[in-house]
């Protein structure tokens, strides 16, 4: 059970990395409090169920990648046999928050258009 908190905490350390964010970066937008994402880092308190997707939604990752799985996100199994929109998708999770809001909604905004 230690061994799957570390590698919780390694996954979660790694990612914050990866993407230049802050354990309270973190926090604040997983509306966690920054002593929780510090404990479950440091492998001392295993994420509930809900926290963990909280999680998986800031980091755009899959819970099965936080777990320790292989898969980095659902998307990319989807989209496995298309290089070009894995990349838009990667180039998208690089973005500030605010511009990918921005694009979410003109997203929706075409979607709901086509439905019409």
């Amino acid at each position: 059970m230690t061994q799957n908190k570390m590698a919780i905490g390694k996954k979660i350390e790694q990612l914050l990395s990866e993407k230049n964010m802050s354990q309270a970066e973190l926090a604040e937008k997983a509306e966690v409090t920054r002593a929780a994402i510090s404990q479950i880092i440091a492998g001392k308190r295993v994420p509930t169920l809900p926290v963990l997707r909280k999680l998986a939604r800031v980091l755009s990752v899959s819970i099965d990648h936080l777990a320790g799985g292989s898969s980095k996100t659902d998307v990319e199994a989807v989209l496995k046999n298309d290089p070009k929109q894995i990349e838009f998708f990667r180039n998208f999770q690089s973005l500030d928050p605010q511009i990918q809001e921005m694009i979410k909604t003109q997203v929706e905004a075409l979607k709901n258009k086509g439905t019409k």
